[in-house]
């Protein structure tokens, strides 16, 4: 790609008052490399107020300002209270294609902890929102870890209400072009294989922050027993049928009027279908390997040791998770009732007989003492000769890379840790029976 979008956020203001420049400068002295005497005033465009760029404290500089915030409906934020903020503050940069994470990263601890009564910040290239208790975990503290998909958000497009039986789904990025990377699709997958998608097309974006995408058309190995090709959205939105998603017509209408155009991958299986014309369609071998756990996509070490940090940082949630699900479950056990189904999972890492590959193997857990879990294997190692399927295992935490916790058929993970705590509440508080 030969430019890409600019990477914007935007912080709720606190108070009635519109924040003023001298007071915005002022917050900002405090942050590393931000040198007041590099700030050029801009001339402010459209509700600004006012407007000004600063070239030191980001590698490509970047603009604040300050403007009106929208009128928005209770139904538009995650918190009723958000919806008496008048102002925003407004940050944006251009992120380097080989830094885009740290960038983006360093963007938003820039807002977040010049002004720690922001309570909440949006990301306007993706809209997801970032409230100030993930702000102050993730991004403030010493080892920041928010997870990589940051820099995109994955949107789910269905013909009807209940995904699970829909039989086709359009899955689409947004925030990948602000990397200079290709946004990604996949067209016309079924509904049941909604979860398989979704770690597909992430696990691709993930490894194109760091690698290009082949030529179209041409197979790529992107993991065990997981081979795709990429076609320009246009090949496939040429061969789509009317009442198919991912259309011309489709793109025209979805993502808040932006037409999904430019440059953009679709993802497919690597054997066209068709005699006299090739049609290319959705990875159907790969993504029922994935669901089936006989696949998966490599990840990047940049991503696993993301991955990594924020699953240990947040252990102690699991732990106590853990913890509280089986007391309350055994409490009802004994009076015979029912209870929903509760699985706690973790992923370790094991190593090989190469010195420089470790494999990251998926364990039910049953017990958690502190800073180690024992558990099940749940599937075959492919080089690892210490751990067989179905053999038992004691877990340290230096070991854990991930973890998933299932309650009542919703899933959680380290970067939901604190919605499974209000979950595991909301159960336990359910009345006896």
């Amino acid at each position: 790609m030969t430019e890409a979008e600019p990477a914007t956020i935007v912080g709720l203001w606190p108070g009635d008052e519109p924040p003023t420049r001298t007071e915005v400068l002022a917050g900002l002295a405090g942050s590393a490399g931000f040198d007041e005497s590099s700030v050029e005033e801009l001339q402010p465009q459209d509700s600004m107020l006012w407007a000004f760029t600063q070239n030191d404290v980001l590698p490509n500089g970047l603009i604040i300002w300050a403007e009106p915030a929208q009128n928005v409906g209770p139904e538009d934020v995650p918190d009723p209270e958000f919806l008496q903020n008048k102002w925003i503050l407004g940050a944006s940069t251009i992120l380097p294609p080989d830094a885009s994470y740290e960038t983006m990263v360093g963007l938003v601890r820039l807002l977040a902890g010049s002004f720690p009564d922001v309570p909440a910040i949006i990301d306007t290239n993706t809209g997801m929102w970032i409230l100030r208790a993930d702000l102050d975990e993730l991004f403030l503290a010493d080892q920041p870890c928010p997870p990589e998909d940051l820099l995109w958000r994955v949107h789910v497009v269905s013909t009807v209400e209940s995904i699970e039986e829909a039989d086709q789904l359009w899955l689409y990025t947004t925030g990948l072009h602000r990397c200079w990377r290709p946004e990604l699709e996949l067209i016309g997958i079924p509904g049941p294989l909604l979860q398989p998608g979704l770690e597909l097309i992430g696990g691709i974006a993930s490894r194109i922050l760091l690698d290009p995408l082949p030529e179209p058309g041409k197979v790529e190995k992107i993991g065990h027993e997981i081979d795709v090709c990429f076609q320009p959205w246009q090949v496939i939105a040429d061969s789509l049928e009317g009442n198919q998603l991912g259309t011309e017509e489709d793109r025209a209408n979805f993502n808040g009027g932006s037409p999904l155009e430019g440059v953009r991958a679709v993802i497919c299986d690597p054997v066209p279908t068709g005699v006299y014309r090739k049609s290319w369609t959705w990875p159907k071998l790969a993504l029922e390997r994935i669901d089936r756990g006989e696949g998966a996509v490599y990840m990047t070490e940049h991503a696993t040791q993301l991955l990594s940090r924020l699953a240990q940082q947040t252990w102690y949630r699991f732990a106590t998770a853990f913890i509280n699900m089986r007391d309350w479950i055994a409490s009802r056990n004994q009076r015979n009732e029912d209870q929903p189904e509760v699985i706690f999972l973790v992923k370790a890492a094991f190593d090989t007989d190469t010195a420089e590959h470790r494999e990251h193997l998926w364990f039910q857990i049953d017990a958690v003492e502190g800073d180690h879990a024992s558990g099940v294997l749940l599937h075959s190692p492919l080089s690892v000769k210490s751990v067989q399927e179905n053999s038992r295992a004691r877990l340290d935490l230096p070991q854990v890379t991930d973890w998933r916790v299932w309650l009542g058929g919703v899933p959680y993970s380290p970067s939901s840790a604190k919605a499974m705590m209000h979950a595991v509440d909301r159960i336990r508080e359910q009345p006896d029976e």
